[in-house]
């Protein structure tokens, strides 16, 4: 951005934005919803600007006491709790409705462009100055002070290229939401799945199969499917890099461990590939995983277990039959109470856990369609964080 021009601009736009005193554009409103006509299923939510339509729990009789919110004005949440530490104005993008009278609302004096405001408001480097010299603090909430506020000045483009602001964001909106939605209806398809393609309760079968595997699934306990993997080496006295298992069976992540600070433990042990660790303090948690090619680079204490997986098992198959809620409370049971969040696993009794599986074939045909679903539900996501990521970076270059 240079001076009054935003850094992007849409090809035909040239004109320099316009200084405006805001109070040229809004002016303090009280409107009340003084005949009730207004009913409670068009209260509005004023922090996420969506419909309440169970209202906020007052009676019938106070909705006259509300103040009406006409599209296109704004409200003033000064609630710091909510990430803002000087408060935020909201622009009525949803309708007429009402909301509670503690809220400072602004009416627009003539039309304005709803969807370049409502963008525009996000940005924080133009207005977070105008609150600061416009609001007071509390102790939970923050009071706009709507004379101050308009007194102060920002830029602005002429109508037509705001049009083009705020309809170039409503569609990125609206896209990543399209693709949000796909990201949680896979994820509840994953869930499902999940389910289905693991026998449940009671059930020596699961409900869902690949037509070529009808073989029945073994009882098996967990100690006879791996071997105890422990190759201990001296502790490196240059630095090295430490695994940790993530609770709830969310994986593991590496760490560096400067020279400094690795003391403490004489010896350490190589993590192997493929093999099933666990974090014995945390165990009662999930703290389980299974290691990747990629964390054999890393060392783990006494801690954490590991156990190779006997042949004719599949290692990646475990990755999932392992997220079974059974055998997270077998992990909890065998986890005596200690302080506060640590319980220490006592190894041995997990070891006994029964675990029904497949053939060799079947294990690795229901781990190459989890790999496959997983690898498209991840590169769903990515792509959220993708575009969410050009959001916030138009959003900082087209706006003064």
């Amino acid at each position: 951005m240079s001076g009054n021009v935003p850094s992007i601009r849409f090809s035909g736009f040239t004109d320099p934005w316009e200084q405006r005193k805001l109070g040229e554009l809004y002016t303090v409103s009280d409107q009340k919803n003084v005949d009730g006509s207004i009913g409670v299923e068009k209260t509005i939510s004023v922090s996420s600007m969506s419909w309440n339509p169970e209202g906020n729990g007052a009676s019938a009789d106070s909705l006259p006491a509300y103040k009406v919110l006409n599209y296109g004005d704004m409200a003033f949440e000064g609630n710091r709790t909510k990430g803002h530490s000087y408060g935020k104005l909201v622009i009525n993008d949803i309708g007429k409705g009402i909301m509670s009278s503690r809220f400072r609302t602004l009416r627009p004096v003539s039309e304005v462009c709803v969807p370049f405001w409502k963008y525009y408001l996000q940005d924080s480097d133009a207005w977070k100055p105008l609150f600061i010299r416009s609001t007071k603090r509390g102790t939970l909430m923050t009071e706009l002070v709507p004379g101050e506020l308009l007194k102060g000045a920002i830029y602005l483009p002429d109508m037509p290229e705001q049009v083009a602001i705020g309809s170039l964001f409503t569609h990125l909106d609206s896209l990543i939401t399209l693709h949000q939605r796909e990201c949680d209806r896979l994820e509840k398809v994953r869930a499902s799945l999940m389910q289905s393609m693991f026998p449940q309760p009671g059930e020596t079968l699961p409900s869902i199969r690949f037509a070529e595997f009808t073989k029945p699934w073994h009882s098996k306990q967990l100690g006879s499917l791996v071997t105890p993997f422990d190759h201990r080496i001296p502790t490196p006295t240059d630095g090295y890099v430490r695994l940790g298992v993530r609770s709830f069976a969310k994986g593991t992540f590496l760490q560096d461990v400067p020279a400094e600070q690795a003391i403490g433990e004489t010896e350490l042990r190589e993590v192997g590939p493929n093999n099933l660790i666990v974090n014995i303090v945390f165990a009662w948690e999930q703290a389980i995983a299974i290691t990747s090619e990629a964390d054999t680079i890393a060392l783990v204490s006494h801690r954490f277990p590991q156990f190779s997986f006997n042949d004719g098992q599949c290692p990646d198959f475990y990755r999932y039959a392992l997220l079974d809620p059974r055998f997270r409370h077998h992990l909890w049971l065998a986890s005596p109470s200690g302080a506060g969040r640590n319980k220490t696993l006592r190894v041995d009794e997990m070891l006994e856990y029964w675990i029904l599986v497949p053939s060799f074939e079947e294990q690795r045909a229901i781990a190459d369609f989890f790999a496959a679903f997983d690898r498209s539900l991840d590169a769903r996501r990515r792509l959220c964080e993708a575009l969410g990521h050009v959001k916030n970076a138009l959003l900082s270059s087209m706006f003064v």
